[in-house]
């Protein structure tokens, strides 16, 4: 039962001398500031460390050791396990010559969708006959078929066609006939 009482005894002494320092006044609260505490925080201000070494009792009173400088690290960076990469070496520019891309003849243009049925002759103009799938056209010199091909010259053995799109111009033969 002793045993006891001499545990009890501790913990309240214990609890005691925490409460006690919880509220008794530190050497920089009540403005009595050990020397060497002043002298580091005169060599901080200036931004310099102390040089002098400080005592056992002013280093433990120091918050991290006598050794502590602040640095720029920031201490909640996200760090890994493995070291950064390596810097890619900065190549010196190339200079990279222009391409010259050699003028190419436009596609040809598509086939002539009609073809020759017959041709007559109605007041002097000649007027000619054109197929195209079950559809039949008539057409003169100078016309325009289908708002696509305008009919420039209708000779013997060709008609001459240019494209309105385009310029371009193509002939359709014209199968010899007996007569």
């Amino acid at each position: 039962m002793v045993d006891a009482r001499v545990r009890w005894a501790l913990i309240l002494c214990a609890l005691a001398l925490t409460v006690g320092a919880i509220f008794y006044p530190t050497a920089e609260e009540s403005g009595d500031v050990v020397p060497a505490l002043a002298e580091r925080d005169t060599a901080r201000k200036a931004g310099s460390v102390p040089s002098v070494a400080t005592s056992g009792a002013a280093a433990a009173a120091q918050p991290h050791g006598p050794d502590w400088v602040a640095s720029d690290d920031d201490p909640f960076m996200a760090r890994g396990w493995q070291a950064a990469p390596a810097p890619v070496p900065v190549q010196a520019a190339r200079a990279v010559e222009p391409v010259v891309v050699a003028d190419t003849a436009p596609p040809p243009p598509p086939p002539l969708p009609y073809q020759f049925v017959g041709q007559m002759v109605d007041d002097g103009n000649q007027v000619i006959y054109l197929s195209r799938g079950d559809q039949v056209l008539l057409a003169r010199q100078g016309e325009t078929v289908e708002g696509t091909y305008k009919v420039l010259n209708i000779g013997a053995a060709q008609i001459e066609f240019e494209t309105l799109s385009s310029g371009l111009r193509q002939t359709l033969p014209i199968p010899a006939q007996d007569r």
